[in-house]
């Protein structure tokens, strides 16, 4: 197969030859990236977070507070105990 047989697929198909980019502008694509990859990790970090927190307030209830909720000391337990990563 001759290169001019792959260009003229290319263009049949209405492929689009880009122009190579400089290393600059793929750097900035990179860092682009990874700051939104950070940025979705510590969001992720910190939902984990308020929900370990919220875990141990519940388990700090007393009966009368559950009773007001309208939550047992059950519901308090398997909710208590679920891994931080779960909802």
């Amino acid at each position: 197969m001759r290169q001019s047989d792959c260009m003229d697929t290319m263009t049949h198909f209405g492929t689009v030859q880009l122009p190579p980019r400089s290393w600059r502008q793929w750097l900035a694509e990179g860092a682009r990236i990874a700051g939104r990859d950070v940025m979705h990790l510590i969001g992720i970090v910190e939902t984990w977070s308020q929900r370990v927190r919220e875990r141990r307030a519940l388990m700090d209830l007393d009966d009368r507070m559950m009773r007001d909720i309208g939550i047992s000391r059950a519901d308090v337990f398997l909710e208590g105990s679920k891994p931080f990563w779960r909802e």
